[in-house]
């Protein structure tokens, strides 16, 4: 009997080659989305340390300039900090969509694997079939010759 042939296997390479790079981007994304919240996180740690710091030189003699300095700057940081959240909350957005593609190329994927699987188990069925048949033809060919010795030996 022939080898089983499925005639949509370069399709399905195809829908595996997409959901691949799906996940491969996913992977990315969330690269990105692990940078922007260290950044995040060191952004707030810096405008922490800098009010700690603001505390304690307030209990000491602090010119004016360095107290504008001190303004600007932690007004730099909480700027930075929401600009790194929208950015963060950015990523994540674009993240739940490549989420989604991988979703939908994961369920095109098995559609197509699961009609693979049904036509692999007829062709067992229809091979297993024909295999029982020789194997039958094979026991009633002996059994046929088997009997026609006996007649000539009578």
């Amino acid at each position: 009997m022939k080898q089983f042939q499925f005639r949509l296997e370069s399709l399905l390479n195809l829908r595996k080659r997409r959901e691949e790079e799906c996940k491969t981007l996913l992977g990315r994304k969330n690269g990105e989305i692990l940078g922007a919240r260290q950044t995040l996180d060191r952004l707030s740690r810096a405008l922490n340390e800098l009010q700690a710091s603001e505390k304690r030189k307030r209990c000491e003699v602090q010119n004016v300039i360095e107290l504008r300095y001190s303004v600007s700057y932690r007004f730099k940081l909480r700027q930075d900090i929401l600009g790194q959240g929208k950015t963060l909350e950015n990523l994540k957005g674009q993240a739940v969509e490549l989420r989604n593609r991988l979703i939908r190329a994961t369920q095109q994927r098995r559609a197509i694997e699961l009609v693979r699987e049904q036509r692999l188990a007829l062709w067992r069925i229809e091979r297993n079939r024909e295999e029982q048949k020789f194997t039958d033809d094979i026991a009633q060919g002996r059994s046929g010759r088997a009997g026609a010795m006996r007649m000539k030996t009578v």
